[in-house]
């Protein structure tokens, strides 16, 4: 019985090793313990890629564009909860907490970069798929990632090196097409300087 549990705790070592390495330094991390304790004060965003997110997520989580939509940010403020985007070990959902923060830095929204689904789970953190039932199926990116408990299940993209880096880059370039369209005035070109030059 000893073995099994400093088996755990090896593989959680090497999973705390991996979100110190690739969770970028700025945004305060945050346990599934700190979670558990904020309840529904915490809004869960999935910050991994749609066929990431088709095997399991976190229960209650929502995606990056299903948050952005509902204009969370706004409603996280006006709720006084916590905004905790998450991904694998911290790198992804790091970055989407940064800018967050930059984006809100005067209006005091509250983010925390969750240390990812490979330490959630081996903390004992439950996983549901796509039909909201509770899984034992989780998608760990990449084979260097794939540090999970005996009862998981492992899933990750064949071939990591083109396949999961193109996943990633294209959900990314059609989030930042999607800020540019946003950004874009009715009938195209750019937004004009407001100084009155007209020109």
């Amino acid at each position: 019985m000893a073995a099994a549990v400093e088996d755990l705790g090896s593989k959680r070592a090497r999973v705390v090793a991996l979100v110190e390495r690739y969770a970028p330094a700025g945004v305060e991390l945050i346990s599934r313990a700190e979670i558990d304790a904020l309840g529904s004060r915490a809004i869960l965003i999935d910050c991994r890629t749609a066929a990431e997110r088709g095997v399991s997520t976190l229960p209650n989580a929502v995606s990056r564009d299903e948050f952005e939509r509902a204009r969370g940010a706004e409603a996280a403020l006006a709720e006084e909860r916590w905004v905790v985007p998450y991904c694998t070990v911290g790198m992804r959902s790091g970055e989407y907490a940064l800018e967050l923060q930059r984006q809100h830095a005067l209006r005091g929204l509250r983010v925390r970069n969750g240390e990812g689904v490979l330490l959630w789970s081996l903390d004992g953190g439950g996983l549901v798929g796509p039909d909201g039932k509770a899984t034992s199926r989780l998608h760990t990116f990449a084979p260097r990632f794939t540090i999970v408990r005996a009862d998981v299940q492992a899933v990750q993209f064949a071939g990591v090196g083109l396949m999961g880096v193109f996943a990633v880059m294209r959900e990314g370039a059609v989030r930042a097409l999607r800020r540019h369209a946003a950004r874009t005035p009715p009938g195209g070109g750019t937004l004009a300087p407001s100084d009155g030059s007209g020109g």
